[in-house]
């Protein structure tokens, strides 16, 4: 009797936790629909040469791009005039589940899914107020943004 009580609870736990996880991710999705794809487009694929194409870029490269628009490191125009504001409120978990929303979705048609070295340097350095270093290039490599 006590061991099917157990299980009735342990099951219960498992339920809300699922729940509470659905919710959060429900929450992410909401605001994906409601701001991003007013620029980014529904799936990640930008309405305007203005916006970069979110979908298909690598989970490790949108949560760094979205925490380095909140925490105001990644300081080009657009990004001070569209995403701080945007970004400020985002919490670990948020960017988390909005980085994995996108990296699930295909990329734009005729587009490959990744960029060559040379020209995500290219566009990277015209991201940046400064020039890109080696070491931040190495940075961006190493987080999977870019495959040669």
């Amino acid at each position: 009797m006590k061991v099917n009580a157990l299980l009735l609870a342990l099951a219960a736990l498992f339920v809300a936790d699922v729940s509470a996880r659905a919710q959060d991710n429900s929450a992410a999705l909401n605001l994906i629909r409601r701001e991003c794809s007013t620029c980014h487009g529904p799936q990640g694929i930008s309405v305007s040469p203005t916006f970069p194409n979110l979908a298909a870029q690598t989970k490790q490269y949108l949560d760094a791009q979205l925490k380095a628009f909140r925490d105001r490191s990644r300081a080009d125009p657009h990004a001070q005039a569209f995403m701080w504001g945007m970004a400020a409120q985002l919490t670990d978990d948020t960017i988390k589940q909005m980085a994995e929303f996108f990296a699930q979705q295909p990329p734009p048609r005729g587009e490959p899914p990744v960029v060559s070295e040379e020209m995500a340097l290219v566009k990277l350095s015209r991201l940046s107020v400064q020039p890109v270093t080696a070491a931040e290039w190495a940075k961006v490599c190493a987080m999977g943004g870019v495959k040669p």
